[in-house]
């Protein structure tokens, strides 16, 4: 996006400078200005300006229920379909506690050559294309945690199965953005005032510290190992004779192994040599 500011600026000389007095634009009442921030692209929506009024576009399936109610008699044909739609478990991609939200690209394989599957995930829901090669859709979803879990199921017909959808989102956000907001009483729009996730902050540097502490401890029982095997002649005895069996069995094996290579060898050698022998008396 390009944004342009015209300056209006009234500028009077004042000897080796220039002395000007520029109007204040407001540019956060301009940005926050509809006409000003469409197109708007949000979960499953999109809304752009069209001449002079704004229209919505669909970006994704949705899932919807007709019920009819007719009072006259009518005859009706069901054609029902044995098909069993799959789809693997994915991994979601995005952001949490922002506008865009998390990205799940999902592939589905029916039976049949053409399907059309109903996803459901806790409240949401999806219709998406099935084809016997597996067609590609994109599901939308939003998050306020930084671990993201959810457990979808997907049908076709009667057939049901389930998946899993699970990623680590990011933190977009920023504690700037969301003082400014704050203070200039921003909060009513879309992606307003939200902090990172405090739990998944605290889950990773338990893990980083965990790991680090674990390092720390090896690394300590290491050196005090080496300094006691230094100082002390038991231990450097001890160490020695260790060495010697290592190397003992190292021999071992190789010889063992020397063995079982060579003696067929030697057997065939021997063998070669005799048939060679018998053919010469032969003749």
């Amino acid at each position: 996006m390009v944004c342009e500011v015209v300056e209006d600026c009234k500028c009077v000389p004042a000897e080796v400078k220039m002395m000007c007095d520029c109007k204040d634009v407001n540019l956060t009442a301009h940005m926050l200005t509809m006409e000003n921030r469409l197109p708007i692209i949000r979960l499953n929506l999109e809304l752009r300006s069209r001449l002079d009024s704004v229209t919505s576009r669909i970006l994704r399936s949705p899932t919807a229920e007709f019920i009819l109610r007719i009072k006259n008699r009518f005859r009706t044909i069901a054609l029902t379909s044995d098909s069993v739609c799959t789809v693997k478990s994915a991994h979601a991609i995005g952001c949490y506690k922002c506008a865009k939200g998390v990205r799940v690209n999902i592939t589905c394989t029916s039976s049949t050559p053409q399907e059309r599957a109903e996803i459901r995930c806790d409240e949401d829901g999806f219709t998406v294309p099935c084809s016997t090669h597996g067609t590609q859709s994109e599901l939308r979803f939003t998050s306020n945690k930084a671990r993201f879990y959810v457990n979808c199921s997907v049908q076709c017909v009667t057939s049901r199965s389930t998946f899993e959808i699970a990623g680590i989102l990011r933190y977009t956000g920023s504690m700037q953005m969301a003082a400014r907001r704050l203070l200039n009483g921003e909060s009513e729009i879309f992606s307003e005032i939200n902090l990172p996730g405090i739990g998944h902050v605290i889950d990773v540097f338990l893990r980083w510290s965990g790991n680090l502490f674990i390092t720390v401890i090896v690394l300590i029982v290491a050196l005090l190992t080496t300094y006691a095997c230094v100082t002390n002649f038991t231990c450097i005895f001890v160490f020695k004779n260790f060495l010697r069996m290592i190397l003992l069995m190292a021999r071992s094996t190789f010889r063992i192994i020397r063995t079982l290579i060579w003696t067929p060898w030697k057997m065939l050698c021997h063998l070669m040599t005799n048939t060679a022998k018998s053919e010469v008396k032969l003749l």
